[in-house]
């Protein structure tokens, strides 16, 4: 209808998104993007390929942490993380940052209509990597009308998994989760720690101890996992 050329036409073959636990400190897996896995494998699912049929791919990249989560959740090989994107990733590819997704659906658009026989994905992030999205294009059509359903039974198994109970009051042992040390503008260091408490099963967070001995062992030190 508004005489656009066929043959620059890109349609939307597959569209998902979902949410993850809303609280991280409730989530199961602190360094995993549980959403994006399911949305990832649905897309792909639905088109009957897998992720190495995807040839101009976007990753969203608001953060390192984004990429390797987003990456690993959607199985790529590791050797294919470093060209994650055909837009630039969001920091450095000179648009205005909250309409990146716009961009990369841009960018994958004009190399599918160069390259018409493949495929072309784009994922989103939105909050703490809480809300997951993904899209496979194509400049062929899909066989089937692409439906974006509000509620669809891939939030309905996500949100099925009862949140991990964070336990306000910890007391006794307990396994190390995930750790960070930060330092403010002075560069006084400050540790940060989740874990899981023994027997409970228990998620627990807590300040460390401002000791430089212990803030320079959890700097020079893989502390995953001890007690």
């Amino acid at each position: 209808a508004l005489g656009i050329l066929e043959v620059k036409w890109i349609y939307p073959h597959a569209i998902a998104e979902a949410r993850e636990q809303w609280l991280v400190s409730e989530r199961h897996e602190l360094g995993a993007a549980a959403a994006l896995e399911a949305v990832g494998r649905q897309v792909l699912s639905q088109c009957g390929i897998g992720i190495n049929d995807i040839r101009h791919l976007d990753v969203y990249s608001c953060f390192p942490v984004a990429i390797e989560t987003g990456c690993a959740a959607l199985g790529l090989p590791q050797e294919r993380w470093p060209s994650a994107t055909v837009t630039g990733g969001l920091p450095y590819f000179g648009g205005p940052g909250n309409n990146y997704v716009t961009h990369a659906l841009s960018a994958v658009a004009r190399l599918l209509r160069r390259d018409p026989g493949c495929w072309g994905m784009v994922t989103g992030v939105s909050y703490y990597l809480s809300k997951q999205a993904a899209a496979v294009l194509s400049a062929r059509a899909p066989r089937h009308p692409v439906e974006w359903a509000a509620e669809t039974p891939l939030q309905r198994h996500l949100d099925a998994r009862a949140p991990v109970v964070v336990d306000v009051t910890p007391c006794g042992a307990a396994k190390i989760e995930t750790y960070t040390v930060t330092t403010d503008r002075e560069g006084r260091p400050r540790g940060i720690v989740l874990g899981r408490l023994d027997g409970s099963n228990r998620r627990f967070i807590a300040n460390v101890p401002s000791s430089e001995t212990h803030l320079q062992a959890m700097v020079r030190q893989d502390m995953l996992g001890q007690t």
